[in-house]
């Protein structure tokens, strides 16, 4: 609850306030309780009443003593309602209520519920009787109403559902249920409880087709309630839409609610309800419109129009002034001009609310407007008389103290200066008493006596006071009748007088506080335009009752009729008297007093008129008759203001002289002068008001029966002379005063009728017909100065109309006019006749069927002639000359460049348009009497020239509108022998035919491009319901007329317009809401249902003819199918079948008929392979425009695969074609699901089934439709390689060939291709930009190769020839060069049924985006799927899962498995090559998901006893024991990358990996990260080092998971190897790879040693005391191993020229650009050449200190002997510094191989070794070598100084070398020496086949020539290598066994490969790990038999991204020379001195 209303603070109680001993408290306090939605039902309001006393002590003893409550809902479920309630109050016994009980819920809460007699109670409550509260309640909620109860939703059976607000027609009532339906869906009915509704009152209408139940309420009521229901739901999609009107409709919506509760009240007056209904009429309208809603269409009063009772130009009209009205509103112009302009008089109304002085008697206050410019008063004295107490003295006027200050001009309101001015004269004694006490204000009203004003006492000027209104007058300042005004009062001096008092008012123009001392006048004032009646009826609130009116002194601008006055205004300005006998000065009084002639006073008397002497001669004509043509001459010269006051005695006098002057010859022409003088003065604006005064007179006053004939010859004689000079001014004057000379003509005629009984009737009639034709005749003159007449005539002859109706046959009069139009030239006067006919048509005689019969085929005959020649109305002679036209101006009202201005349109035809349409709406009337054949004549007339004018008139033109509508009136009022008749009217059937093409490409064109605007919704649907009447007719016209012979154009329109209307918008009424749907529907019902039957019925007449419209109407029917109507569907789609049957059964040949393949069944075609191709071409653009959905798939698949099943013939073409169009409109409807969705991916793959379906049916266009859409989503994307892949599957469409494209192979991205090689060639230069823009430079240069290939050997385009290589050589520059990011694949899994069908329940690999990691992808992806699940585990779903209808999203990173690349084969390849064919071009992935399976043998050896008890258990303990891995492989329907980022899996195998091999690999990936990070932190000192620290103290210490020891306690047991005896060989891998990581340890935890900070080297130490206690261990168990990684010299690599066994003299000049390596058999291995920075590398490996001194050896030409001699030192050699030097690594097979200490320095074959021995052929088992593999590459097969080339080469057999160039490094560890095997053989040479350089880029080519460029160390020389400390405090190694110690940190300067860090943080601050290559193909890791005793993916890391497999080994030859055996390890020492 909130404690007031503005209060925000939430309160658990309110309380009120307390009233001092006041048992009716009257409270009018207001406060708010805001309750939740969901606990309103059930909540209650409890009020508890308590005595509070003043004493403290008492006040808390004090318990209530009354309570009461109500429910806030009530039994029927409605809220309460907003009035007024009585609540029961209940006395409280203190000894029995308990406040937490709440049985009082069971007693009744309200009075109304109190049953009579009854006195209920419970638990200490008792009704008490005498007391009573009352509340009120206004409840606002969106959510509930106080209508509709609640929604309704059971699932049950026979149940509807139900919403609030939602209205139902109750059929039945059985107990608390109804039976009925809901008018939204008529067609379910079911039941639904009593207690949901609120049953209103109703009223059922059943003038449309169907009959519709409203509630029994006003019609305003209505439409709000209906508009607010349809505005609530587009405001809330305004809402979720953020749209800016949101805020501006929800206002509109509270002010319409407030307005319809307004209304309902039923308390407003009529005034207030017309201003609310306006109000509410605005906000409707200006709401639709904001809204985009359909116009409402209303009449005058703001009732909404009925279409069906409204005529077609009504409603039109309607619609206009609507979107004018809306227009004004919207645009803010909603404030009325100024009335000033309009209206000629204006009142100024002022009321006195107070008047405040200190005065003792009574007063009068006196009133007026003064001008002080010209000092007077301009209004009459408006008198209060006020009383000494303070009040009127009229206590009936209290608060009614109002007056008008009526008859101001406009020059009243322009006065300068205009003041308010109120005269206080006090009334009683000549000297003023002392007041009593001041009285002021209204306080209260005393019972005085009311005496009248002045009884008594002496009148004395007391004050006045003074305000300038000038603003308030002028308009200037809005007056407002509320506001009140202060008026200061100043009090008269001693001397002063009240004149002298106001002028110092006005001079001081301020009156101070000090000056009037807070005494003065309280006023409320508004300016009012219009005369006293208008004001009345428009201000009734202001001037009802007792006014008092203060008039102008004077007359007004304006004299009204009936305004008699006689008014004298006396003025006493001054006066001068003497003393007299008195010895003081006088106080004179003047009285002033009517009498009469005897003395007496007269009460009223009224002052007579002084009568001009002019005026005076005329009315006393008979007493000197000899001065009557002078009278009647000075007449004419009289002021109008004179002439107007004694009108009606002029009049008499003019006609006395008439008719009793003898001397016709002179006074009948004067007379008839002054008559037209005074016809003349009235019709004048200043005296217009006059008009109903001479209309009185001559219907009252007028007496002259015999007038008629003297008048009838005097108009006709100047008629007859008006062509005759000197008579054309009277006779003007006669033109314009026609009217009213007729009317004096008529009712002469009848008067004298009436006395003589109808006498001379006809001479009457001949002489009235002879006059008229006279005039007929007066139009056939041509002369100039007869124009004005003529133009005068044809605008006032239509007004006599009436009169002469009443004396002359109608059929005569219509006969004479339509003889005068037509006598009037073509082209003269055009538009003043148009104008003459519309008033015509205006008149009662268009009113009558026979005078209609007569006008309106000369009228509709001349708007005929004046639209097809619509120039001629302004080419006239006439209208060429200025003189004509200003004087046709002037006389026509208008302006000289009006008749010259066009629009565009004449105004001819604007007057054209409008009579067709005046006439139109009269004839819609039913009381006018039979329109037959008015309506025949306008159509046979008139039709088609307006069917033509429209379709000629710009759509932009204003009067299209209008003449449409004249044109939708016509066919509207047109029946079926209309119809008839106007088809039988053609004389030919070529004359019948153009008014069908004609009249069809109108309706065609009125539904493809409407004339009026999309919210004209009421017009546009009389438009079509009058279309649809049309065609109906049409339809069966062409059938009869254009059959035989056969008119195939007929016929197509006829289809063509059909659908078009069929299709429209305006028809589609599932785009509607509600609302409109059912409104149309009820109305018109679905016209599209009509007109497709219409349409079913034309196809079925055509007969053998309809083979002409296949396939060219298969797209305009499918379009009519695809309408959402079902009726329609099954009406109408079976027409396809009868299309395939017209082109099967077509005949073959194009000579043949159709009889002839009745005959001859050979002939036929046999086919339908044109409606198929048109049915899918079509289909494909419908559905794609948001055409067609599921049920049309459903109901198309079921009624034609019908069809053709039942067909003997078409069965299987018909069958296949229907399930082909099935497909495809399924991936049509999924692709237009996607299509407007967010998410670019989905809608990439829907495009790609689209393709799919398109390349199988071999639909070239369409697919190349969908090629194009498919790479402009890729732009979008910058997906440019994918682009590229896309334009490629069109380019393969064509062929290099000069031969024209057919239409089917044209692309409109290249509109200008007009063969085979031009757009194949355009879309190659495509192709290579894309493939350029995504970096994919090997696929650039495929396309490169072949454009190549034409230009050289085609086309010879060398120029062109000369480009593409230049930029093919870039190509390959930037091959070579630039870093590519290496793409990452990701699985994505969807699962569950909420997705869209090609995705449901599918997996798919993704080609991750440059640099995008595991994170950022399924970043990406959830957020394109906000619905979907990401799922955690890897484990297949189960069916719950897959058949959810929710969302499921499994992601994982997968590693592409590299093809097997027979062009590598035996080739040196670059690692920048490599990388790229790794990642791409690949269609197969891997994965593997760890699980845990325990080994049943553990519990069968447990129970048998068998082995170490303890072990066993340890055992079981051990995870890795039981830790498997299942690896995946997945295989892609189409390599990545492609025409998508991802493909579907086609394929997925998984097998397992048991512990061991996971051990293994575990073991594997353990030392390459150790040896990748080694390596980094050497080459970047920058880097962190807290990786090495966390990954050295996780293996040397491994606190948690156990390190080695678990591998040992699970795999190096007895127990296992009895149990496991084919996994040997893989245990003794596992012992090897555990002694191998010993000395790497060892250099990680001496470079951690140089590395470490102070703070760090507690670390250190326990890292070294962990190792040493470690390496003693496993030397103990494994033997002693050493470590290829060394540092500081470049390690062994054995290198030669190219083809070349000859030494190198010149090392700095040789180019060691491709080495080789001579195998045993005398083949020859390629290595590719070193780059710069690898050369680099090698050379800066001399950098690192030595533990060992060695030998030096000559650099020169130094071989190795052939008896596997001894050698004492290391043979080097320099390494060349050129960025093509290529280097090979020589390593022996089981270097440091010994299973125990003592034979660690000897070469010992291992198991495996042995077991390859018996292999056959010599070769080894794949198990073997793959150990061996795996063993050399961890044991020093990847060395830091290694090529960076992948070699291909497989070594079976031992390989031999010539005399080569060996380099030996030198390390920092113990050396162990290479040494022959033991049988005397080489040692077998495997050759790298990774890149082993960190995967980061390098530095800048400068910044490594610079440090290239430093001087030399000395420790590169052409004759040695010096071995010396780059740190004098380093110190070496002195033993193998002892324990490390570094007294300080080696340089790192030229280190190998220093490079700038640039890895990032999710790769730990090191590079990637170095891959290393297996001996066999690995990418699936897939046994070669069904069981293999050791998996072949044992031996490969499992954290290698890309396994190849390697080509098959090359052929050996076995006649080669043995390879050189390598140099023995020389013996170790440490350094006695430093080299130089």
């Amino acid at each position: 609850m909130s404690s007031a209303l503005n209060s925000t603070e939430p309160l658990n109680e309110y309380r009120s306030v307390i009233y001092y001993h006041e048992d009716k408290p009257r409270w009018q306090e207001t406060f708010k309780a805001a309750i939740p939605i969901e606990e309103f039902k059930g909540s209650h309001l409890k009020f508890t009443f308590k005595h509070r006393s003043s004493n403290e002590v008492k006040d808390r003893s004090e318990r209530p003593f009354a309570i009461s409550y109500v429910n806030l809902m009530q039994a029927n479920g409605t809220t309460l309602f907003d009035i007024p309630h009585e609540l029961l109050v209940y006395k409280v016994d203190s000894k029995k209520y308990d406040e937490s009980e709440i049985g009082y819920l069971s007693l009744p809460s309200l009075r109304s519920e109190l049953p009579e007699g009854q006195k209920p109670q419970c638990n200490g409550l008792s009704l008490s009787t005498k007391d009573n509260f009352i509340i009120g309640t206004n409840i606002c909620s969106t959510k509930l109403t106080q209508n509709a109860i609640d929604n309704f939703h059971q699932d049950a059976r026979y149940r509807i559902k139900l919403h609030v607000g939602e209205t139902v027609h109750i059929l039945e009532e059985n107990g608390e249920w109804f039976f009925g339906f809901s008018t939204k869906n008529r067609a379910v009915r079911g039941i639904f409880p009593k207690s949901y509704i609120h049953v209103k009152e109703s009223i059922i209408d059943r003038s449309g087709p169907t009959e519709v139940i409203c509630p029994k309420q006003s019609h305003i009521v209505q439409e709000i309630t209906s508009v607010v229901r349809e505005w609530g739901q587009i405001w809330k999609l305004l809402y979720v839409k953020h749209n800016k009107s949101f805020e501006n409709i929800q206002y509109m919506i509270y002010e319409l609610v407030r307005y319809r509760s307004e209304i309902l009240s039923g308390t407003l007056p009529v005034d207030e309800m017309k201003e609310i209904k306006q109000l509410v009429t605005s906000k409707i309208d200006t709401g639709n419109k904001m809204l985009d809603l359909d116009m409402v269409v209303r009449d005058e009063q703001g009732n909404i129009l009925n279409p069906e009772s409204t005529s077609a130009i009504q409603l039109y009209w309607q619609h206009e002034k609507a979107t004018e009205r809306i227009k004004r509103v919207t645009s803010g112009l909603t404030k009325k001009a100024p009335k000033s302009l309009t209206h000629y008089s204006h009142i100024f109304f002022v009321s006195v609310r107070n008047f405040v002085c200190k005065m003792g008697e009574d007063s009068e206050l006196l009133m007026a407007l003064y001008d002080a410019k010209e000092g007077r008063a301009i209004t009459e004295s408006y008198v209060v008389c006020w009383s000494k107490e303070g009040l009127a003295r009229d206590i009936d006027q209290l608060h009614n103290l109002r007056v008008l200050f009526t008859d101001l001009g406009s020059g009243d309101l322009n006065r300068d200066r205009v003041y308010l001015v109120c005269y206080v004269i006090r009334v009683g004694a000549m000297e003023q008493k002392d007041p009593e006490s001041k009285r002021v204000s209204q306080a209260h009203i005393h019972s005085s006596s009311r005496k009248p004003c002045g009884v008594e006492g002496m009148r004395r000027p007391f004050g006045v006071a003074a305000m300038d209104v000038t603003m308030y007058i002028s308009g200037k300042i809005e007056s407002d009748e509320d506001k009140q005004h202060f008026i200061p009062f100043l009090q008269c001096c001693d001397r002063d007088n009240l004149d002298s008092t106001l002028k110092k008012i006005i001079a001081i123009k301020e009156v101070t506080q000090k000056e009037h001392k807070g005494q003065g006048l309280w006023i409320s004032l508004k300016l009012l335009h219009g005369d006293i009646k208008q004001v009345r009826e428009e201000n009734p609130h202001l001037v009802l009752g007792n006014v008092a009116i203060a008039r102008k002194m004077g007359f007004p601008e304006v004299i009204l009729p009936g305004d008699v006055r006689n008014d004298l205004y006396l003025t006493l300005i001054s006066g001068e008297f003497s003393k007299g006998t008195k010895s003081s000065e006088r106080n004179v009084e003047v009285t002033v007093k009517v009498c009469n002639e005897k003395g007496q006073t007269i009460p009223s008397y009224y002052f007579g008129v002084i009568i001009l002497v002019d005026l005076l001669g005329l009315l006393n004509w008979s007493s000197n008759p000899d001065g009557l043509e002078d009278s009647l001459q000075r007449l004419m010269k009289v002021d109008g203001e004179e002439v107007v006051k004694f009108l009606q005695d002029v009049l008499d006098a003019l006609f006395n002289i008439l008719m009793q002057n003898s001397d016709c010859d002179l006074y009948d022409n004067k007379v008839f002068e002054c008559l037209l003088f005074i016809i003349g003065l009235v019709s004048d604006r200043k005296y217009q008001h006059f008009q109903p005064i001479l209309d009185l007179y001559i219907q009252e006053s007028f007496s002259a029966t015999l007038a008629y004939q003297k008048l009838i010859v005097v108009l006709k004689y100047h008629i007859d002379n008006a062509n005759s000079v000197g008579g054309q001014e009277i006779l003007l004057k006669t033109m314009k005063s026609l009217q009213y000379c007729m009317k004096f003509i008529v009712r002469s005629r009848l008067l004298f009728s009436e006395l003589y009984e109808g006498k001379h009737q006809e001479e009457f009639e001949s002489s009235l017909k002879s006059l008229l034709q006279s005039i007929t005749g007066m139009m056939c003159y041509n002369t100039d100065f007869t124009l004005l007449v003529q133009g005068a005539c044809l605008k006032y002859l239509p007004f006599t109309i009436p009169d002469i109706l009443m004396v002359f046959d109608s059929k005569e009069l219509s006969l004479i006019l339509t003889d005068l139009i037509n006598k009037l030239s073509p082209n003269r006067l055009t538009k003043q006749k148009m104008m003459t006919v519309n008033d015509i048509v205006h008149s009662q005689l268009f009113l009558s069927s026979e005078c209609r019969g007569i006008l309106i085929p000369v009228i509709v005959g001349k708007v005929k002639e004046l639209l097809e020649s619509r120039d001629e109305g302004r080419s006239g002679v006439e209208l060429r000359k200025s003189k004509s036209v200003a004087k046709v101006a002037k006389v026509l009202g208008t302006c000289k460049q009006r008749l010259h201005s066009h629009r565009g349109y004449s105004e001819e035809v604007e007057l054209c348009v409008k009579i067709l349409s005046d006439i139109m709406e009269l004839l819609f009337r039913s009381d006018i009497g039979s329109t037959f054949n008015d309506i025949s004549e306008i159509m046979l007339i008139v039709l088609r020239t307006v069917i033509q004018t429209t379709i000629a008139m710009d759509r932009e033109a204003p009067l299209v509108g209008n003449l449409v509508a004249v044109m939708i009136a016509i066919f509207r009022q047109m029946n079926a022998l209309h119809f008839q008749v106007y088809i039988n009217h053609f004389v030919t059937n070529t004359d019948l035919l153009d008014f069908l093409m004609e009249i069809l490409l109108v309706f065609k064109d009125l539904v493809i491009r409407p004339v009026y605007p999309k919210d004209w919704c009421e017009m546009i649907m009389l438009q079509n319901s009058v279309i649809l009447k049309s065609l109906r007719y049409f339809s069966h016209t062409i059938r009869d007329h254009f059959s035989q012979p056969f008119e195939h154009q007929a016929w197509n329109n006829f289809f063509h317009c059909a659908i078009s209307f069929l299709t429209q918008p305006a028809l589609q009424l599932d785009n509607f809401s509600q609302n409109k749907r059912s409104r149309i529907i009820i109305r018109y019902k679905d016209m599209r249902r009509e007109t497709g039957f219409e349409i079913r019925s034309m196809w079925f007449n055509l007969g053998q003819y309809k083979i002409h419209f296949v396939p060219s109407l298969v797209g305009p029917f499918l379009e009519m199918t695809l309408i959402p109507e079902t009726e329609l569907r099954k009406a109408t789609i079976p027409i396809f079948f009868d299309m395939m049957q017209c082109e099967f059964y077509s005949p073959r040949n194009a000579g043949e008929s159709y009889l002839d393949t009745k005959r001859d069944s050979s002939n036929i075609k046999a086919n339908f392979s044109e409606f198929e191709n048109e049915m899918i071409a079509k289909l494909d653009v419908l559905v794609e425009g948001g055409r067609g959905d599921e049920h049309y798939k459903d109901l198309f698949y079921k009624i034609m695969y019908s069809l053709c099943e039942s067909h003997s013939t078409m069965k299987d073409q018909g069958v296949k074609f229907v399930k082909t169009v099935t497909r495809l409109m399924e991936r049509l409807l999924e692709y237009r699901f996607i299509i407007n969705d967010e998410n670019k991916e989905n809608r990439m793959s829907c495009t790609v089934n689209l393709l799919d379906f398109y390349s199988e049916i071999n639909r070239k266009e369409m697919y190349i439709r969908y090629v194009n859409k498919l790479c402009d989503l890729h732009i979008e994307c910058d997906n440019y390689t994918e682009a590229a892949f896309t334009l490629r599957l069109h380019s393969k469409l064509l062929n290099w060939t000069d031969t024209p494209l057919p239409p089917l192979l044209k692309s409109h991205r290249y509109p200008n291709c007009q063969t085979h090689r031009e757009l194949k060639e355009s879309l190659y230069y495509d192709i290579i930009d894309y493939f350029d823009k995504g970096k994919m430079w090997e696929c650039a240069l495929d396309v490169c190769k072949e454009l190549v290939k034409q230009y050289e050997i085609e086309t010879y385009d060398y120029n062109q020839l000369s480009v593409l290589l230049q930029k093919m050589s870039q190509f390959y520059d930037k091959i070579m060069k630039h870093i590519r990011p290496e793409p990452e694949y990701f699985r994505v899994a969807y699962y569950g049924r909420g997705f869209p069908a090609f995705l449901q329940n599918k997996v798919f690999v993704y080609r991750g985006k440059a640099y995008e990691r595991l994170s950022d992808f399924c970043a990406r992806t959830l957020n394109n799927l906000p619905n979907a699940e990401q799922m955690n585990k890897l484990t297949p779903p189960g069916e719950d899962i897959m058949e959810s209808p929710h969302q499921y999203v499994q992601i994982n990173k997968v590693d592409p498995v590299m093809d097997e690349r027979k062009r590598f084969s035996g080739k040196p390849v670059s690692e920048q090559i490599l990388k790229y064919h790794r990642v791409n071009d690949v269609q197969k992935f891997r994965y593997s998901r760890p699980f845990r399976r325990k080994d049943p043998n553990k519990g069968r050896r447990s129970n048998a006893g068998l082995g170490d008890g303890s072990a066993t258990a340890s055992s079981e303990e051990n995870e890795f024991a039981s830790l498997w891995l299942a690896r995946t492989v997945l295989v892609t329907s189409y390599p990545l990358p492609g025409i998508l980022r991802w493909f579907p899996v086609t394929s997925a195998d998984t097998f397992e990996i048991s512990p061991l091999q996971n051990a293994i690999e575990t073991m594997e990936t353990t030392a390459k990260e150790l040896r990748d990070m080694i390596t980094s932190l050497r080459n970047d000192p920058s880097l962190p080092l807290n990786h090495l620290s966390m990954k050295l103290n996780g293996i040397v210490d491994p606190a948690v998971m156990g390190g080695v020891a678990n591998y040992e306690k699970a795999f190096f047991t007895s127990e296992y190897a009895a149990e496991h005896p084919d996994d040997v060989p893989a245990i003794e891998k596992l012992k090897n790879l555990i002694a191998e990581q010993i000395p790497l340890l060892e250099l990680g935890i001496q470079l951690h040693g140089q590395r470490a900070s102070p703070a760090m080297q507690p670390l250190q130490q326990r890292l070294e005391e962990c190792f040493n206690e470690r390496r003693a261990s496993i030397e103990l168990k494994y033997g002693k191993k050493t470590c290829d990684l060394k540092f500081d010299t470049p390690t062994s690599v054995t290198m030669r020229k190219q083809f070349s066994r000859g030494n190198s003299s010149n090392t700095e000049t040789s180019r060691l650009s491709e080495s080789s390596i001579i195998s045993n058999d005398g083949s020859r291995s390629r290595v590719s050449s070193l780059t710069r920075s690898q050369v680099a590398n090698l050379k800066n490996l001399a950098n690192f200190t030595f533990s060992q001194s060695f030998s030096n050896l000559n650099s020169n030409n130094v071989a190795l002997n052939n008896n596997n001699s001894a050698v004492s030192g290391v043979r080097n050699t320099i390494c060349q510094k050129s960025s093509s030097t290529r280097s090979n690594i020589f390593i022996r097979h089981g270097v440091g191989g010994g299973s125990g200490p003592g034979n660690s320095n000897t070469l010992t074959p291992s198991k495996g070794s042995s077991k390859r021995e018996k292999h056959k052929g010599g070769s080894m088992r794949s198990s073997s070598r793959k150990a061996m593999s795996a063993q050399l590459s961890s044991s020093g097969a990847l060395s830091p100084g290694a090529s960076n080339s992948q070699w291909y080469t497989t070594a079976t057999s031992p390989v031999t070398s010539p005399m080569t160039t060996p380099v030996v490094p030198n390390f920092n560890a113990s050396w162990a020496g290479i040494e022959s095997l033991a049988d005397g053989s080489p040692p077998t040479i495997f050759e790298l086949r990774q890149e082993l350089t960190p995967k980061r880029p390098l530095r800048s080519e400068v910044e490594r020539e610079r440090r290239l460029s430093r001087p030399s160390s000395g420790q590169f020389q052409a004759s040695k290598i010096n071995l010396s400390f780059n740190n004098e405090d380093a110190s070496p190694i002195l033993g193998t066994t002892s324990p490390i110690r570094y007294n300080g940190n080696s340089s790192n300067r030229d280190s190998i490969a220093t490079t700038d860090s640039t890895a990032s943080e999710e790769d730990g601050g090191i590079p990637p790990p170095l891959p290393v290559k297996t001996r066999e193909a690995d990418y699936c890791n897939l046994p070669d038999d069904p069981t293999p005793q050791i998996p072949r993916a044992m031996g490969v890391p499992a954290s290698l991204r890309v396994r190849n497999k390697p080509p098959p080994p090359e052929p050996v030859d076995e006649d080669g020379p043995p390879p050189t055996p390598p140099p023995k390890r020389p013996p170790l020492r440490p350094p006695t001195e430093r080299f130089d």
